[in-house]
């Protein structure tokens, strides 16, 4: 993990008692990483492992590299888009990525947004990146998550949060 910004000489807090930037031998599971600048101010990041002991060429396996904020939008409005990085490998299939009530998906920053898309592997891999939007018409505190499937492959669950802002005209 890289820790940057805030004030230099970081201490970092694993939620499995771990004290180094970097650990290894874990369980598939999840890890919260607390990181403590020299102010005192903290940021963390979840890690998730899916397997412990992967072996290259045996069960697929879907990987997403970066997590949602919350979502914040004006009624009416889409939200800013967010990206996740995916990375799925020892694919015999397509990825399928569909969004929740109030939520879309796209394979295309700014464009191409719907409930669901493909992803198609090349030689049984694929690395892309999709990009998540709050929609117009969600309503307040739209939640759920957003599932990464494919044939053989370990479903992955991104969940979401959404604050919905009304405007006031007068």
């Amino acid at each position: 993990m890289y820790a940057s910004g805030g004030m230099p000489n970081y201490t970092y807090s694993w939620s499995n008692g771990g004290t180094t930037q970097n650990i290894s031998a874990l369980q598939a599971g999840t890890y919260i990483l607390t990181v403590t600048d020299n102010n005192n101010c903290s940021a963390f990041d979840v890690v998730s492992i899916l397997n412990s002991n992967p072996v290259i060429g045996a069960q697929p396996i879907i990987g997403v590299g970066s997590t949602l904020n919350q979502f914040t939008s004006c009624s009416g409005h889409v939200s800013d888009e967010q990206t996740l990085a995916v990375l799925a490998y020892n694919l015999s299939g397509n990825v399928t990525v569909s969004s929740p009530a109030g939520y879309e998906v796209s394979a295309t920053s700014g464009s191409g947004f719907s409930n669901s898309i493909i992803l198609t592997p090349s030689s049984g891999t694929v690395n892309t990146s999709i990009y998540v939007r709050l929609t117009s018409s969600a309503q307040n505190t739209a939640s759920g998550d957003i599932t990464l499937t494919s044939t053989g492959a370990n479903t992955i669950l991104i969940p979401t949060l959404a604050l919905s802002l009304i405007h006031i005209s007068e």
